[in-house]
């Protein structure tokens, strides 16, 4: 048997089912009901805690505004306290953990690899005709030894005759032929023949240069964007006062505008920075990298010393050990300050890091292994604008009077 249930509402029930369907899914009221609840909430609470603690609203609400208050004045200090800490950081410490970790690599543009690879193709294209001309010289002089070979050992008078135009000593043979000794020219000739094999077999068998004309490439595109480096500058606010700072390629060295003097020390926390911006970190020499480098090299040529003295050294036999190092410091005195010995300048000595407990980093560096800082004006000499040069503007400019001429002709 089939059992139905037939409800049977009035319209304006539907009517209410679907108004309640519609606010409850198409409007914010949901929410509004939601957040009077929790206000309502809130409010008894209130209402049964100043009841209990015997206090007013009013004064309840003092309250909130009191323990926000001092929520806020705490995540002021601990903000002030933050800032403090970034301060107290040496400004020599700046930028360091960012310069270990960046790239060595330069940045290149479109147009700077497009310059790099027509140059490559230039020198490579250049090779390969001189050597072809190289390879068609001595092929020629090979088949001209190889036609005085075949006709010996019978001098005749065409093996003379080409002995003598491969010598060219024309006019020794027309004046006295018999000074001429024909065995001892020959013995040249088959010497030249033999040289004349090898070095063609030496052309075909040379390797392919296309690393090294890649290098070359590479270096002279480097140079140009080296050299535009002089309208880069970097602004850093130091300890002693603003900085301006550019790199001169032609001097190898950054220069500086300031109104006061740059200890070596902030000068080299100013040449990280610029090389990190203008990504060219290979210009800058890390000291403390070269330290090392040169610490280890001296531990190992330390040690080499010492094997090469136990292997001098004859068994069985006890020498006395003197004071070897006593000695090395005084010729190094004796040699302090003559020509053509580096000697460090005190700015860059006075900030050298200690490496391996030594207290004289002079022993480890040289002075070509520092970067250069020159000071080149102060701040009011700073060329804030570039001139421009008239010459690749007008070039009515650069004309000459011979050349206003030629046009007026």
């Amino acid at each position: 048997m089939d059992f139905q249930i037939h409800v049977n509402l009035p319209y304006s029930h539907l009517g209410f089912l679907f108004i309640f369907y519609f606010l409850l899914c198409h409007t914010t009221l949901p929410q509004k009901i939601k957040r009077g609840a929790i206000l309502f909430h809130e409010y008894n609470e209130r209402r049964i805690y100043s009841i209990f603690h015997s206090r007013t609203l009013e004064e309840l609400e003092e309250l909130e505004e009191l323990e926000e208050l001092e929520e806020v004045k705490e995540l002021e200090e601990l903000k002030e306290l933050e800032e403090q800490k970034k301060e107290q950081v040496k400004f020599e410490d700046k930028y360091l953990v960012a310069f270990k970790s960046f790239s060595n690599e330069y940045n290149f543009t479109e147009e700077e690899l497009q310059q790099q690879t027509d140059i490559f193709s230039k020198l490579k294209s250049e090779y390969q005709a001189n050597k072809t001309k190289e390879f068609d010289r001595l092929n020629a002089l090979l088949l001209e030894t190889h036609k005085i070979i075949d006709l010996e050992p019978i001098f005749t008078d065409e093996l003379e005759s080409l002995i003598v135009a491969y010598f060219e000593i024309e006019d020794d043979y027309a004046d006295n032929p018999a000074s001429i000794d024909f065995d001892e020219l020959f013995i040249y000739v088959e010497n030249d023949h033999k040289k004349f094999q090898e070095e063609i077999i030496k052309l075909l068998e040379e390797q392919s240069l296309d690393t090294e004309f890649q290098n070359k490439a590479l270096n002279v595109v480097l140079d140009k964007k080296l050299d535009g480096f002089m309208n880069n500058y970097i602004l850093e606010f130091t300890p002693l006062g603003n900085v301006y700072m550019r790199y001169n390629h032609f001097k190898t060295s950054f220069e500086y505008f300031s109104n006061n003097t740059i200890p070596y020390r902030y000068l080299e926390t100013i040449g990280r920075k610029y090389v990190m911006t203008f990504r060219c970190k290979s210009l800058f020499i890390d000291l403390e990298d070269e330290l090392k480098k040169a610490s280890d090299k001296d531990i190992l040529e330390k040690e080499k010393e010492k094997d090469k003295e136990k292997d001098k050294e004859p068994s069985g036999q006890h020498f006395k050990s003197y004071n070897k190092d006593t000695k090395m410091d005084k010729n190094i005195n004796k040699n302090k300050g003559r020509p053509g010995q580096n000697v460090l300048p005190p700015q860059i000595k006075a900030n050298l890091p200690n490496v391996n407990g030594s207290s004289n980093g002079e022993k480890h560096l040289l002075k070509e292994n520092a970067n250069r800082y020159t000071w080149i004006g102060r701040l009011s000499n700073f060329p804030v604008l570039k001139k421009v040069d008239r010459k690749t503007v007008d070039k009515k400019y650069a004309m000459t009077f011979a050349d206003f001429k030629q046009i007026k002709k």
